[in-house]
């Protein structure tokens, strides 16, 4: 389903990302996204913050997949966030 040619393709589509933290998310969501380019996650730290970020971001990048779809890319494709240009709210 997805190939670095590809990849690299809809990272160029969006030019950044706004990632605002919030604490006003429903109990069992960690992130949330518009698939426009912009993310909500709860103030969390370390490889937690990382994972949900990555996650939201493959929400973005591939809108028409699934909820299960997105959780296998987050497990088995590596994102560097270093190479997306993240703005925090």
């Amino acid at each position: 389903m997805l190939d670095s040619k590809l990849l690299k393709y809809k990272q160029n589509y969006y030019k950044r990302f706004y990632i605002i933290l919030t604490d006003y998310l429903p109990p069992n969501v960690l992130g949330m996204t518009d698939c426009k380019g912009k993310i909500w996650i709860k103030r969390l730290y370390g490889y937690l913050r990382e994972k949900v970020l990555k996650h939201e971001i493959l929400h973005n990048l591939f809108p028409e997949a699934n909820e299960y779809e997105i959780e296998k890319l987050t497990e088995s494709f590596p994102i560097k966030l270093s190479d997306l240009n993240l703005i925090f709210l």
